[in-house]
């Protein structure tokens, strides 16, 4: 049995979150090791990581990894502003 694709508003927004945790993902990850305690980046890292795995597999957000983090979707909508 084959799937729906999604399209519309849902998969517009599901491919900009994808994007926007990409870009995050990437400023993270050059952060100098010297730095990377007090910025948080492996924990930073780690729920982009999480919830780049549940975009692509097509899952919303607070299905795993923004149920974990229940603060994390403000603060992707804060970024936009």
């Amino acid at each position: 049995m084959s799937r729906v694709p999604n399209t519309g508003k849902a998969e517009t927004e599901r491919l900009r979150l994808i994007a926007k945790l990409e870009a995050d993902l990437d400023a993270i990850e050059r952060i100098p090791a010297a730095q990377r305690e007090a910025e948080h980046a492996d924990i930073r890292a780690e729920t982009c990581r999480a919830m780049l795995g549940d975009l692509r597999a097509g899952l919303p957000l607070d299905s795993r990894a923004g149920g974990d983090h229940p603060d994390v979707m403000r603060m992707l909508r804060e970024d936009d502003q």
